[in-house]
């Protein structure tokens, strides 16, 4: 997948704090971070829709616990997250932000 590949290649460079910020899910993040505590599993989903031709912003929700753990993976062992809201669009939207930190040696 792209986005994670894209990922993979910034944090190869970044020798100490890397910030990801992304869009909340959005009315289907409640359901995503139900599911994934039920099941112990990081989501991804796709999102363009053929016949509704929408969104047209984005290709994918993705939850922060799978960026967390790709950060983990990736070598960033110190993850802080947070909740905030933006305007976007013109209305409030909830975003998250990822702090990750690699251990100082």
């Amino acid at each position: 997948m792209l986005l994670l590949f894209a990922l993979q290649q910034v944090t190869a460079h970044v020798k100490d704090t890397v910030i990801v910020t992304d869009l909340y899910p959005r009315i289907r993040g409640q359901l995503l971070s139900l599911v994934e505590l039920l099941t112990a599993s990081r989501l991804i989903r796709f999102l363009p829709n053929a016949k509704r031709q929408k969104p047209v912003d984005a290709w994918w929700a993705v939850s922060p616990r799978l960026i967390a753990e790709y950060l983990q993976i990736l070598g960033f062992s110190r993850l802080e997250t947070t909740f905030h809201k933006q305007i976007y669009h013109g209305k409030e939207t909830k975003l998250y932000t990822i702090v990750g930190q690699r251990e100082k040696f």
